[in-house]
């Protein structure tokens, strides 16, 4: 395991459902409309603002969706 499926275990490990739908906002556009529009979102702000991350978005946002599915 390399440290972003750690961190991303960690930040998934105490996801709020606030969390799970900015998660889910993120990756819809990001799948949809490409990576510029999804990090435009405010899903996408939400989790940057709230667990202070800057990469590896994308990584983190489908780890947050497959635990809480």
């Amino acid at each position: 395991m390399n440290a972003i499926d750690t961190v991303a275990r960690e930040i998934s490990a105490e996801a709020t459902p606030l969390d799970v739908a900015a998660a889910r906002q993120f990756l819809d556009v990001n799948t949809d409309e490409g990576r510029a529009a999804a990090m435009r979102t405010s899903g996408a702000g939400h989790l940057i603002r709230k667990y202070k991350i800057n990469r590896n978005l994308s990584a983190i946002a489908r780890r947050i969706v497959a635990d809480h599915a």
